[in-house]
């Protein structure tokens, strides 16, 4: 298997990531390398977009980890450490502006200088039967509404639960990306 790096995503972000990024109102720029510029036609034409990027400070990986949302550790499957057999991030942005083959985007949790793998166009309707059938698992009861910044008068407000139509259905884990703690595996007999 053989993954090609298309771009790198230039962030404010430069040695980690606070804790839910996709609240900021900060803007990163991705850049799209000149021979995948062609790929980017009509890209202006959606508000928000799918952006996958290989987490290239990641080293190693535990199958159990600790999130900042439980006190107990989890199934490394069942959280978004970047810390993972393959370290492949993926952010639902805000599409800001296009130029080029530069794209201003609010939203990504990722570093300065991480290696852009993709990028897709997010579309509410692809995921509507979804939307009904999601279960969060371990982290039901535990994650609080998003808040967002109101850039027209400067205040933050609550944004109605996951109903608001620009989120997919699987949105609430994106929300609960990183700063996660790695443990060591615990140890198979019970003594």
């Amino acid at each position: 298997m053989e993954l090609k790096q298309i771009g790198v995503i230039h962030s404010p972000y430069k040695t980690s990531v606070p804790c839910q990024t996709c609240r900021s109102d900060l803007v990163a720029e991705i850049e799209v390398f000149k021979e995948y510029e062609g790929g980017l036609k009509d890209i202006e034409g959606f508000s928000h977009l799918i952006v996958l990027y290989w987490l290239h400070k990641s080293k190693g990986y535990s199958l159990l980890v600790r999130t900042p949302w439980d006190t107990e550790p989890h199934g490394l499957f069942t959280t978004r450490s970047p810390h993972r057999p393959n370290p492949i991030g993926i952010s639902v942005v805000r599409l800001i502006e296009r130029r080029g083959n530069i794209l201003r985007v609010e939203g990504i949790d990722a570093i300065d200088g991480t290696p852009l793998i993709d990028i897709k166009q997010y579309v509410p309707e692809f995921g509507e039967k979804e939307r009904e059938e999601v279960k969060i698992g371990w982290l039901e009861g535990k994650i609080k509404t998003p808040k967002h910044k109101d850039n027209s008068n400067n205040q933050t407000k609550k944004i109605p639960k996951w109903d608001k139509g620009i989120f997919p259905p699987y949105f609430h884990i994106l929300y609960a990306h990183i700063n996660y703690f790695a443990l060591p595996s615990p140890p198979l007999n019970s003594e």
